[in-house]
């Protein structure tokens, strides 16, 4: 009578984590066909030189590098503009072994990888954004002309993620999707511009 108790038991476990799994699974693809990307006009407000600072918390404790490093870029890649992004590392100040002691360096070491990974792109922008700011100084302003800069500007930054997309290695699941849902977000895919209509004004 044990015996058929505890094999009910493993098999009632069994039958109810593959129901809860599929269950979750379901939810997952209901919700993703149900949502909807807000245009940029919606967004536009947050792109404000006062919009309120946002602090990304990102908490690791013996996680693989490549885990962190996936998990910091693409929240250094979500389109808000005053963002900050933390990394909280609760693994032991003091490792006991070589392993530990050799993992903790290169989880300190990651902030500055992801920054060195983006530096190219970050200086493009930033002087893409110096110059519109001082051509914007200058009055009268070329609508028109402005657009078609920040549009090679636009297209120079896709050209980057798609090479880096090109060479970033994929071993599993995870890695392309990765890749294809951070390095390649669907708003450079559809190629629209990521500047709202209506921004650029000489009055």
């Amino acid at each position: 009578m044990a015996r058929q108790t505890l094999f009910a038991l493993i098999i009632g476990s069994v039958v109810y984590g593959g129901v809860v799994y599929c269950l979750t699974r379901w939810a997952y693809y209901a919700r993703r066909e149900r949502h909807a990307p807000r245009s940029w006009d919606a967004l536009a407000p947050f792109f404000r030189a006062d919009a309120p600072t946002l602090s990304i918390v990102i908490p690791s404790y013996k996680e693989e590098d490549k885990v962190v490093f996936q998990t910091m870029l693409s929240a250094a890649l979500q389109q808000y503009p005053r963002k900050r992004v933390v990394l909280l590392l609760d693994d032991p100040p003091q490792p006991t072994t070589d392993g530990d002691r050799c993992a903790l360096v290169r989880a300190r070491t990651l902030p500055a990888r992801i920054a060195a990974t983006l530096q190219p792109m970050a200086r493009l922008t930033a002087r893409a954004r110096a110059e519109c700011a001082s051509r914007l100084a200058a009055r009268p302003v070329d609508v028109d002309a402005e657009f078609r800069t920040l549009g090679r500007t636009y297209r120079q930054v896709i050209a980057w993620f798609e090479d880096y997309a090109g060479r970033y290695p994929v071993v599993g699941h995870a890695d392309r999707g990765f890749v294809d849902q951070v390095l390649i977000p669907l708003s450079f895919q559809d190629g629209t511009t990521p500047w709202p209509a209506g921004q650029l004004t000489d009055g």
